[in-house]
């Protein structure tokens, strides 16, 4: 099944109450979507705005809170904001958890793409890192940033995956890596959902996607 598009709910406002008459997903799927109730967390908040065919979605739980955008006409998710209220929990698979739930539910209902900036912010922000082992890819500007990054350094990796394909490469990115821009293709059988299937084994209790 593909992904719905209602073009006779163009422009219209769309809020909580009305998400299912406008989508044609109930608030639960439209969760899902954002991966933000993977493994049965209870959401604290869920606020759903936007002009369709753009529907942003702001949620918390006791682990997080973030903001993804959705767009029902081409298929592509924004990963916006996602801040883990205890920092202390970093590292523990939480992040991990949300993108395979996501993954699995977007992928399923027939987006195409999730895409994000992979922010570096020192000791609160490792997105740079943490997308990139776990399968996002670099687009734009970023993919020139990187390889002057490494002639710069004088190294011979031909993208960011290869960069972390070994311990080495990994403990080198995590100390002098960069903000990027990104993208996650969800199609079956891509680079990036092989690249996730095969990180997710650390945590054995991630949902397959």
């Amino acid at each position: 099944m593909g992904l719905k598009f209602r073009k006779g709910s163009l422009k219209q406002k769309i809020d909580n109450e009305n998400v299912f008459d406008i989508t044609g997903y109930s608030e639960s799927q439209i969760l899902s979507f954002t991966g933000a109730n993977s493994l049965g967390r209870e959401i604290s908040t869920m606020n759903i705005s936007g002009i369709y065919p753009n529907l942003n979605v702001y949620s918390t739980t006791d682990d997080f809170y973030m903001l993804r955008i959705l767009d029902f006409q081409t298929g592509i998710i924004i990963n916006n904001n996602f801040e883990l209220n205890d920092l202390k929990k970093r590292g523990g698979g939480i992040g991990t958890s949300v993108l395979v739930a996501q993954v699995r539910a977007a992928s399923s209902a027939g987006f195409n793409k999730i895409n994000l900036h992979a922010g570096q912010i020192k000791k609160t922000c490792n997105g740079y890192y943490s997308w990139g082992v776990m399968g996002f890819k670099m687009v734009g500007e970023s993919i020139a940033e990187f390889q002057q990054f490494i002639k710069r350094h004088m190294r011979k990796d031909e993208n960011l995956a290869e960069l972390l394909s070994t311990q080495k490469g990994r403990d080198f990115w995590k100390a002098k890596g960069f903000a990027w821009d990104g993208e996650f293709d969800l199609k079956d059988g891509s680079d990036c959902r092989k690249t996730l299937d095969a990180y997710k084994t650390k945590w054995p209790w991630a949902l397959t996607p």
